[in-house]
């Protein structure tokens, strides 16, 4: 099976290095618990625009090189991927892309068959992740974000959706097809290995 895979909170624990990133450099005081919905723009109080750039500011400063592995990603990745084809599917933009490929070698050295990024160089989406999906054949989503997964649901791809802050108020349409999971050690993901 094909099964592709997000990035950012549900392989990586970016948000919590870049609150500190934002903390330390922007004077905010964020934390994960903050993020109780996917707009994270409004979170920060900042535009698209700014935003993108510190985004740039963190990778550029960083590198990805502060951004830990969500525990049990590791292992289970491995596993998954000694049955299944592993496709990194991400909304990072265009720029990142470098510096992602960097931290997969460090994290999940030759797990993924592919690194999708959908994001244009100015912030905004190039590519939704369920038109990636069906292009690259995938039948299963590891995410966390509630409208991709609702999106993916809608066109017959199964969807994990990682459980996170953002995703629990307003559980997404087409539940059917979406079924949470806790972390890399659910039970749920033990029916793929």
């Amino acid at each position: 099976m094909i099964i592709a895979v997000d990035a950012d909170d549900t392989v990586a624990d970016s948000v919590p290095a870049f609150s500190d990133f934002s903390n330390e450099r922007y004077g905010t005081n964020l934390k994960k618990t903050d993020f109780t919905h996917h707009d994270f723009l409004k979170i920060w109080g900042v535009s698209r625009e700014e935003m993108t750039a510190r985004w740039a500011a963190f990778d550029r400063i960083h590198g990805q090189g502060t951004i830990l592995p969500l525990p049990g990603s590791q292992i289970t990745l491995a596993r998954l991927a000694r049955r299944h084809s592993l496709h990194l599917v991400t909304y990072r933009h265009i720029g990142m892309i470098e510096s992602t490929k960097r931290w997969l070698a460090m994290n999940f050295e030759g797990m993924f068959s592919g690194v999708h990024l959908c994001g244009g160089e100015d912030g905004h989406i190039v590519r939704i992740k369920s038109e990636v999906c069906k292009e690259i054949g995938a039948e299963m989503i590891i995410e966390d974000h509630p409208l991709t997964a609702e999106q993916c649901a809608i066109e017959g791809i199964r969807v994990l959706l990682f459980d996170q802050p953002w995703n629990r108020n307003g559980f997404p349409k087409h539940a059917s097809a979406i079924t949470r999971i806790s972390d890399w050690h659910d039970k749920i993901l033990e029916t793929l290995l």
